[in-house]
């Protein structure tokens, strides 16, 4: 159980200095969908799945600029 307090918590502290507040909602709300809409379970493969996503998503932004 202690192993997943510091998974978590290393997780937690990735997702803030890595995301822009704007990156961070993205991440969430495509985090959200995956477990109510596609059944995904909650988990480190979750986050990321969420991650990439995220990434993408900037590159994405990057290149329409």
């Amino acid at each position: 159980m202690a192993d997943d307090h510091w998974g978590w918590s290393e997780l937690k502290t990735r997702f803030l200095r890595e995301f822009t507040p704007s990156e961070q909602l993205f991440f969430i709300k495509n985090a959200k969908e995956s477990v109510t809409q596609k059944g995904y379970p909650v988990g480190e493969d979750l986050f990321n799945y969420c991650y990439f996503l995220t990434l993408r998503e900037r590159l994405r932004l990057i290149d329409t600029q």
